[in-house]
């Protein structure tokens, strides 16, 4: 087994390594905010209602295409409380999805039941 000790490589190499994830990090950072600041955009309500619409139908896009590849439900409201319980197959698609940065905070806000009102009080 061959181990690598800091100590043992030039400090160029681990500089190398470590510059590329952190421009890797910002890049992904960059687009995330982008994609927030575009939705924070005012546009007027019938703009706005359309987008709206557009991102809920992304969503529902998702769940149904988890749902046909697993064979199972995707989401769940459960307990007295009926707290949201998402498939881990769900949460790949959300972030994976190229709208990820938003559909992800986004799927939460399409249920209101007293667990998601409790947690964006």
């Amino acid at each position: 087994m061959l181990t690598l000790k800091r100590e043992s490589l030039p400090v160029d190499i681990w500089g190398t390594i470590f510059k590329k994830r952190r421009e890797a990090e910002a890049a992904i950072n960059r687009a995330i905010g982008a994609a927030v600041e575009h939705a924070r955009m005012p546009r007027g309500p019938q703009k706005s209602a359309e987008w709206g619409a557009s991102v809920r139908a992304n969503i529902v896009e998702v769940v149904e295409a988890v749902e046909a590849k697993t064979g199972s439900y995707a989401f769940a409201l459960a307990g007295p409380e009926q707290a949201l319980m998402t498939s881990r197959e769900l949460q790949a698609a959300l972030r994976e999805h190229e709208m990820s940065g938003i559909l992800e905070p986004a799927f939460p806000l399409m249920f209101t039941t007293p667990a998601t009102k409790a947690v964006r009080s």
